[in-house]
């Protein structure tokens, strides 16, 4: 009699891992199933492993062949198997013991999906989990985003076996490439619906010395060339599918998916991903408006100018100025359009705390608003505002003089952002996401922290995050497992981890701000977070908030990528002041000058903006500048701030001798520990 779930495993000198994989299929609740184990030609003590692990099961079946490649075992294991399920798992990564259990009854419940994987814990050589990775639940989404790139993880998948054997199993042709990924494409391509359970039921091992990485540029070659041929061949067969799936591709990942971000990580040439392209070539018929049209044209290396005329029509010339090369745009000059118009004399203490409020959310808000009230401080407000402006609150609130209800004039997001916080009446101000919550004490802390400290701007502390798409056995949400570093304001930054909810500010640092909110859209509280951690005196709490992450393949729209990509290059490169590189050529030695002289002002007020995500930009800038770079404050700061980088960049151009340098780093961690700065 057949099992219910045959499961297959390839294994190539896998010696290291392969009993622990094996054990943990062993180990699975649902225990009517095959394991089969096809040896591709192991030259390590593998073979004897299982075969010593084969004699001690039944439900093993082990078969050795010579090496043929992961393409080939998989085709033989998926020839051996006997049941109509098949699961996948690698010979060095691990199952959860209820995976099988879950996705056999998964897979019965949806007989229209071919194939679904599942959410999945990264580990380390030692078992240590290192992450979670995660990918669509969405059939439709997690089809159609296939496309774009792999979103589906080959070991955490279970499979109809005739499905598989009709598209035709594994490719061969490509030993190092990515046969996965190819049967993945193959079976959408023939009309197969994909998937993934929102349960983490695999845990997938990092190893440097494994295919995936041993063979990256390989593999990711193949990955692009699979992805072509496969759009294509669904373009010529499903017009209407395919349009549909470069339109879903579109609105979520229109500068590229991570296939593309890895391909360039690689040196690999990347062109417009097949999809996207498809598109665009549907001058004026792409199913986009002409705003998001213009700007999916323009990250795709588009004419800047007609996405600056489109800008310009749609009332946003602030972001035409950064698209722009003029100097007072590019140094980061005010007008009327830009920065905050605070009219309210604010009161002294008080803190607001502003609450936005999505329109899934209507029906929690009452409960919602009474918990939040109970949190707040003493001497607080409660300011909530819809951010959809047709969006009605119901009938029956609270009754509490803090809250107050606010009805914005303006329609799109960032307006009415600015109008919520401009209409705050306390000397301090503070953001929640409707999903989120602070840490218990954190607003207090910090005010008390501001009002001690007369020079800060702001307090900021960092958000633990949950994830509601990747679920624990009781169907909760799951805390992101990876070992955090230690949150700084510099390491918040260059992981793009600020959010407002986390800061706390003077209401005067918003006048500070050198943004055009209404033209920042639904980005706003990121890019106005990242704003204000950058140009602002900050002190650190320890205290962790909470954050929930978008869902997988959520993605951005492509006007929302466009702006987050103009506005954090203007506020990474100093508001401007640093100009694209292909423009440092023009530059004259005077206007060069006066910028670096720019950049020594930050320096001498301590609010160099410096981080991770645009040292590089910074140290190139004034390394290479005409005049000489030692006498500037900006790269003393640097040195002091960033020894290693700034030694590094200054050694490659010649400027400074290896042994001087290494005694210069050495001497850091006395100075540090001492409290000197080495000018």
């Amino acid at each position: 009699m057949a099992p219910t779930v045959s499961v297959l495993m390839a294994a190539y000198n896998c010696a290291r891992f392969v009993e622990r994989a094996v054990a943990s299929v062993l180990a699975q609740t649902l225990e009517d199933f095959e394991l089969i184990v096809v040896d591709d030609g192991s030259t390590d003590a593998s073979p004897v492993i299982l075969r010593r692990l084969a004699a001690q099961d039944s439900r093993i079946v082990l078969r050795q062949q010579v090496n043929r490649g992961i393409g080939g075992a998989m085709n033989r294991a998926l020839g051996l198997a006997r049941a109509p399920l098949v699961a996948i798992l690698d010979s060095d990564d691990l199952m959860l013991p209820t995976r099988l259990a879950i996705q056999v009854a998964w897979m019965d419940q949806h007989p229209e999906v071919a194939a679904a994987g599942s959410q999945f814990y990264t580990l380390d050589t030692g078992d240590r989990i290192t992450g979670l990775d995660r990918h669509p639940t969405d059939p439709t989404l997690a089809t159609s985003l296939m496309f774009g790139f792999f979103c589906l993880h080959h070991p955490t998948m279970i499979a109809r076996r005739n499905a598989l054997l009709e598209v035709g199993g594994y490719a061969e042709t490509h030993r190092r490439g990515c046969p996965d990924y190819g049967l993945f494409m193959e079976l959408v391509v023939a009309g197969y619906r994909l998937s993934n359970l929102p349960q983490v039921l695999t845990s997938w091992r990092h190893t440097p010395t494994g295919a995936t990485f041993g063979h990256a540029r390989e593999q990711t070659d193949d990955a692009l060339d699979i992805r072509v041929r496969g759009f294509a061949r669904h373009a010529q067969q499903a017009p209407t599918a395919a349009r549909g799936a470069a339109l879903i591709l579109a609105r979520r990942f229109g500068a590229g998916t991570e296939l593309d971000e890895k391909a360039r990580r690689l040196g690999l040439p990347v062109d417009t991903q097949p999809a996207l392209k498809a598109l665009l070539g549907s001058i004026g018929d792409s199913g986009l408006s002409a705003m998001e049209e213009s700007a999916l044209r323009w990250l795709n290396g588009g004419n800047s100018e007609d996405f600056a005329e489109c800008l310009q029509r749609a009332g946003y010339p602030w972001l035409v100025s950064l698209l722009g090369s003029q100097d007072t745009a590019r140094m980061g000059a005010r007008n009327p359009h830009v920065g905050f118009i605070l009219d309210e004399v604010a009161e002294t203490g008080l803190l607001s705390l502003v609450l936005p409020i999505e329109a899934e959310s209507l029906l929690d808000i009452p409960a919602r608003l009474e918990n939040q009230l109970a949190l707040l401080p003493v001497h607080c407000e409660l300011l909530i505002f819809t951010l959809d402006a047709d969006a009605a609150l119901p009938e029956r609130m609270p009754h509490d003089p803090r809250l107050r209800i606010l009805t914005p004039q303006a329609r799109c997001p960032g307006a009415r952002w600015t109008e919520a916080l401009r209409n705050a009446r306390g000397e301090y101000l503070a953001a929640l996401e409707w999903s989120g919550a602070h840490a218990p004490g954190f607003l207090a802390e910090a005010r008390k922290l501001l009002q001690s400290r007369p020079g800060l701007d702001l307090v900021h502390a960092s958000s633990a995050l949950y994830f509601p798409d990747a679920l624990d056995e009781a169907g909760r949400p799951l805390a992101d497992p990876a070992p955090e570093p230690h949150w700084t304001r510099e390491t918040l930054l260059g992981r793009q981890r600020v959010r407002l909810q986390d800061l706390v500010l003077r209401r005067s640092a918003l006048a500070r701000i050198s943004l055009a909110p209404a033209e920042c859209g639904s980005e706003l509280p990121r890019l106005l977070a990242h704003a204000l951690l950058s140009y602002g005196k900050s002190a650190a709490l320890p205290s962790r908030n909470q954050a929930f992450a978008p869902p997988a393949g959520a993605g951005a729209t492509p006007m929302s990528l466009a702006t987050e990509r103009l506005v954090r290059g203007y506020l990474d490169s100093c508001e401007g002041l640093i100009p694209a590189r292909q423009e440092w050529a023009t530059l004259g030695k005077d206007h060069w000058r006066q910028r670096l002289d720019r950049l020594d002002q930050y320096a001498a007020q301590g609010r160099l903006p410096v981080h991770p995500g645009n040292l590089g930009l910074l140290l190139d800038f004034i390394i290479d500048s005409p005049s000489s770079p030692r006498s500037r404050l900006s790269l003393r700061q640097l040195l002091r701030t960033h020894p290693a980088q700034t030694l590094e960049a200054l050694q490659a151009r010649g400027m400074f001798q290896a042994s001087i340098a290494r005694g210069w780093l050495l001497l850091q961690p006395l100075l540090a520990r001492i409290g000197l700065s080495a000018r």
